[in-house]
C-alpha cells in the first residue's frame, strides 16, 4: 500500500499524530486478563457481565470477549512498582466482590476447560462474534497482560515500535506460561499465541514509513469494513492513537502479581532504552516482520528453554543467555524508570518460567491442582 495507490485526507497523519505530542514522559499502564474459575470444579464460569456491573467502575474494571474473564485496568502510573501495586489492589476489588463465587487465575489459557466459556455481553462482542465466528471462540480463550508505555513525540514513537517488534519474541518468552490445553500437555511453553491466531490481524505488526503510511491502513480497513478502527488491529506490538502510547500484547496473563511486575518491568525498559537511543540520534533497527515470525514461533514453543534467531546476523543464541544478557542491559534504564525490583524478579523467571513450574505442578497434582495453585498465586495479592 503506498500513496500513489490510495489517498487519505490531507491531515490524516496529522490527527494521528496529536495524541503522541503532549509532552507525556515514559509513563506506564497495564491491562491484565484474568480467568474466571468455578471454586469446586475449577472450571471455567462466566460471572463477568454482572460482576463487572456490581464493580461499577469502568475505567479499572472490564468485561472481555469470554464471559469467563474479567480485564482489570491500571490508571497512568510513573513506575512499574506503581503499576504492580494497582494491579494488586485491583484484585482484591474483584474477590472482594465476587465473594467465593468464582476464583482468579493468572494463566495465559485454561489448562482443561470445556465446554468453552460464552461471549461477554454487550454490542461490540455480538459483533465480534459474529464477524469472527469459530476464530472469535477460540481467541477469547486467550488471556494475555497488556502493557502501555506513553512515548512523546510522534516520530519517536513511531521509530520505537518499528523496533519493538523484533523484541516481542523475547518479552514473550519470558512470560510464556500455558502448556496446557484441552486436558493435554501441548509440548509447548504457551498455547495462547496459537489460541489467538485463530482471530486476524495477530503477531507481528508491520513496519510503518511514517504517519501517512498508518493512516492510509486506517482508511484502508474503514473503507472496505475489515476493521472499522485500531482496536480490531490485535497485532502484539501496535500503537494506541487515542492514549499516545505504544501497546505490547505478547505477554501470557500472569499468576503473581511478582511475576506481573518482572514481565512490565521488562517491558517498561525496553521501551525507555529504545527511545533514548533516538534521542541520541542513533537509527533504531527495523527488522522484517517474517524474520521476526521465526523468533515468535520459536518463543511459543519453548520459552526461555530454547534458542532464539540474532535477526542481523541470522546466528541461533540460546534464549536464557539471550535475555539475562538484555535484562542487564535494560538495568540503568530501570533504574531512572524505577524498575529495578522488577528485573531483579525476571531474572529469577529466566532461571524458573511459568511453563516449567507448570509441568512440575500437574506432575504432581494434575491439572486440577494446577488450576487451584494459579488461583492461589492470583489470589495472594
Amino acid at each position: 500500500m503506498d500513496s500513489e495507490s490510495f489517498a487519505v485526507a490531507d491531515d490524516a497523519g496529522a490527527r494521528l499524530r496529536e495524541p503522541f505530542e503532549r509532552g507525556q514522559a515514559l509513563t506506564v499502564g497495564v491491562e491484565e486478563e484474568l480467568l474466571l474459575v468455578d471454586p469446586q470444579t475449577l472450571d471455567l464460569v462466566s460471572p463477568a457481565h454482572d460482576l463487572v456491573a456490581e464493580l461499577g467502575d469502568s475505567g479499572r474494571f472490564r468485561k472481555e470477549l469470554s464471559a469467563a474473564q474479567i480485564e482489570i485496568l491500571t490508571p497512568v502510573c510513573a513506575t512499574t512498582g506503581e503499576a504492580a501495586q494497582a494491579i494488586a489492589a485491583g484484585r482484591r476489588v474483584v474477590i472482594e466482590h465476587l465473594a467465593g463465587r468464582a476464583r482468579l487465575a493468572g494463566v495465559g489459557a485454561h489448562p482443561f476447560a470445556r465446554p468453552w466459556s460464552d461471549f461477554a455481553e454487550g454490542e461490540r462482542y455480538d459483533v465480534i462474534g459474529r464477524d469472527y465466528r469459530w476464530g472469535a471462540r477460540v481467541g477469547a480463550l486467550a488471556a494475555g497482560l497488556h502493557i502501555h508505555v506513553a512515548v512523546d513525540g510522534a516520530d519517536r514513537a513511531l521509530a520505537v515500535l518499528n523496533a519493538l517488534r523484533g523484541l516481542m519474541p523475547e518479552l514473550a518468552a519470558l512470560a510464556a506460561g500455558a502448556p496446557f490445553f484441552d486436558r493435554r500437555d501441548t509440548g509447548l511453553a504457551s498455547i495462547r499465541p496459537k489460541l489467538a491466531d485463530a482471530l486476524p490481524r495477530q503477531g507481528v505488526s508491520p513496519a510503518f514509513r511514517d504517519w501517512d503510511h498508518y493512516a492510509r491502513l486506517l482508511e484502508w480497513g474503514r473503507r472496505s469494513g475489515t476493521f472499522l478502527d485500531p482496536s480490531t488491529l490485535w497485532w502484539e506490538c501496535r500503537l494506541q492513537p487515542r492514549l499516545g502510547t505504544v501497546e505490547m500484547r505478547a505477554p501470557d496473563a500472569q499468576a503473581s502479581t511478582e511475576d506481573v511486575e518482572a514481565v512490565v518491568a521488562v517491558a517498561h525498559a525496553l521501551v525507555g532504552q529504545l527511545a533514548e537511543r533516538y534521542d541520541v540520534g542513533e537509527a533504531l533497527p527495523v527488522h522484517p516482520s517474517e524474520l521476526i515470525e521465526e523468533n515468535r514461533w520459536l518463543a511459543c514453543r519453548d520459552g526461555a528453554d530454547g534458542t532464539l534467531i540474532d535477526l542481523d546476523s541470522g546466528e541461533p543464541v540460546p534464549t536464557r543467555r539471550r535475555l539475562l544478557d538484555l535484562i542487564d542491559s535494560l538495568e540503568p534504564v530501570a533504574e531512572r524508570l524505577g524498575g529495578t525490583t522488577g528485573l531483579d524478579r525476571a531474572r529469577e523467571l529466566v532461571g524458573d518460567g511459568g511453563a516449567a513450574r507448570q509441568r512440575r505442578i500437574a506432575s504432581k497434582q494434575g491439572l486440577d491442582g494446577l488450576v487451584r495453585w494459579l488461583a492461589d498465586r492470583t489470589e495472594r495479592a
